[in-house]
């Protein structure tokens, strides 16, 4: 049954906006069993490579590496019953094959595989942003090259101030969306580095290539401190939820000026009825819940970025427990994040601007007031500030 009329706003917009009013939350090490089976068997590897493994043991485990991995792709797993995504791969291994899988981490801590668990996680959730950020800011210049020229109202203090352009407008938003880009791509070129073989902090009681297996994992190559590994586990994620929290509040003042500007009475912008929502007691209501979505996730952002940067605050050198929740922080702002973009793309595309109710506003609000004093000052060789005073009085009159 519908509380209001959805026929044609579209279910993504719905489902969006919902939040997570309708959804479960999985346990997080869910989202990492891809991972850990791949860093398993990178892992595994390096270890038949330096003589640790022997060829049955080797065998064993990659065999069981790949029956859980297309069990993965075939059915849900999940790591409930198990205490972590290590402890659920070497058990669900030693329920295939026993002993023979008994050393798949042998020389690994926890602490240095959820860090290199969390790096691979990281860069492939920066790299999409990254790619999603290349789209929005593509969609912004074609809309720039087919609206740009429309006058729209330029705002000070929530107040008509000048005239602009809503090609001025969106260009000021692809600016700081490539900002955004550019901080990202600096953070994957800052932070492409392997942790694993750090253990608890202080190495591994085993030799092992890291190098080669940092390059098997797809990293740059390994961290050059192995206690810098752990201590400042918190650092990498501090630094690109700062980069996303900043995104989100770009995208916030997106949201808000688009609100703003669709408001009833001001009118200069028509929102796409396709990305926005009923009432469920007024009628007549079509709300920009996407748009205010938005501002809430920027809020959740924020407040999930600033708890990350306090946990690095005054740890000893080595691990810290504390250092685990910075796992939660950045999934949830990755979770939040989920589909933000595109769907502010889609808003972009389908938005209508209205130059004749912009003009209406711009005259009305005395926007063009500060040009004409400028001229008449110029004109006149008069001071430009005696001038703006002189306006200034004649309006309050």
């Amino acid at each position: 049954m519908e509380l209001w009329d959805s026929s044609k706003t579209k279910r993504k917009a719905v489902e969006f906006a919902a939040g997570w009013d309708n959804k479960p939350r999985p346990p997080y090490d869910d989202a990492l069993i891809a991972y850990q089976l791949g860093l398993s068997r990178a892992y595994s590897s390096e270890l038949y490579a330096s003589g640790y493994l022997s060829d049955k043991e080797y065998e064993a485990i990659q065999d069981g590496i790949e029956t859980l991995y297309k069990k993965y792709l075939s059915e849900p797993l999940t790591v409930q019953g198990y205490e972590d995504v290590h402890s659920f791969v070497e058990s669900r291994l030693h329920e295939l094959y026993g002993d023979l899988t008994g050393n798949v981490h042998i020389g690994l801590s926890r602490n240095d595989q959820v860090a290199t668990l969390m790096r691979i996680y990281m860069k492939d959730h920066a790299l999409i942003t990254t790619y999603d950020l290349i789209s929005i800011i593509k969609i912004m210049q074609k809309e720039i090259d087919e609206k740009g020229a429309l006058v729209f109202p330029g705002y000070s203090h929530y107040r008509i101030a000048m005239p602009t352009t809503y090609g001025d407008l969106l260009k000021s938003y692809t600016i700081a969306l490539k900002r955004d880009k550019e901080s990202l791509e600096f953070w994957l070129e800052q932070y492409d580095y392997c942790p694993l073989g750090a253990a608890a902090g202080f190495g591994s009681p085993i030799k092992i290539d890291r190098h080669r297996l940092a390059s098997e994992l797809g990293f740059n190559g390994p961290t050059e401190s192995l206690l810098d590994s752990v201590t400042t586990r918190w650092e990498a994620e501090a630094k690109l939820a700062d980069n996303i929290k900043i995104m989100m509040n770009h995208l916030g003042t997106m949201a808000q000026d688009f609100i703003i500007n669709s408001m009833t009475g001001i009118d200069v912008v028509l929102l796409p009825a396709e990305y926005c929502t009923g009432s469920s007691i007024m009628p007549q209501k079509r709300n920009p819940d996407v748009l205010e979505t938005v501002k809430r996730k920027a809020k959740r952002i924020a407040g999930e970025s600033s708890i990350i940067a306090d946990i690095g605050k005054g740890n000893i050198s080595g691990y810290s427990r504390d250092t685990q929740e910075t796992k939660y922080c950045i999934m949830n702002i990755f979770q939040e994040l989920e589909g933000t973009l595109d769907i502010m793309s889609d808003m972009i595309k389908g938005i209508k601007v209205s130059e004749e109710r912009a003009k209406e506003l711009l005259e009305k609000g005395g926007a063009y007031t500060a040009a004409e004093v400028i001229k008449e000052a110029i004109e006149k060789k008069e001071p430009y500030r005696s001038a703006k005073l002189e306006k200034e009085r004649e309006l309050k009159k």
